[in-house]
């Protein structure tokens, strides 16, 4: 049994995420802030993560590092709306499976999203900006 969530507070974006990663036979649970995440973590871990670096609860690499310190064990990827090569390598760096910004990800890229998911729980980290 995989557990999985996507950290995301924006509506569509969270439906783009849910379309894209049901089409892969991946389920994930939705939270919107980073407080909720870490609270659902507590019941029992995941092993995928999908991250938005901007939350009503904390923005940037924070988010990220925020949330590596209460689970280092998920796999995440960062998925976020900030076009930054060296953002991304740097959170590469910090832990990260991969970085995805969302504006190269459409309803017709589930094949690939599904693909940067396996990948992230492999251990391969990926950049995609």
């Amino acid at each position: 049994f995989f557990r999985r969530a996507v950290l995301e507070d924006e509506p569509g974006d969270a439906y783009l995420a849910k379309q894209l990663l049901s089409e892969n036979g991946f389920q994930f649970i939705l939270t919107s802030t980073l407080e909720e995440a870490i609270s659902a973590f507590g019941e029992s871990p995941f092993d995928l993560v999908l991250l938005d670096l901007g939350l009503p609860d904390s923005h940037g690499i924070q988010t990220f590092t925020d949330f590596r310190s209460a689970w280092p064990s998920a796999a995440v990827l960062v998925w976020t709306g900030l076009e930054d090569k060296n953002l991304g390598s740097e959170l590469i760096r910090l832990g990260a499976r991969g970085y995805i910004v969302k504006t190269f990800l459409t309803f017709s890229s589930g094949k690939e999203l599904g693909e940067l998911c396996r990948k992230a729980l492999r251990s391969k980290p990926t950049i995609i900006c």
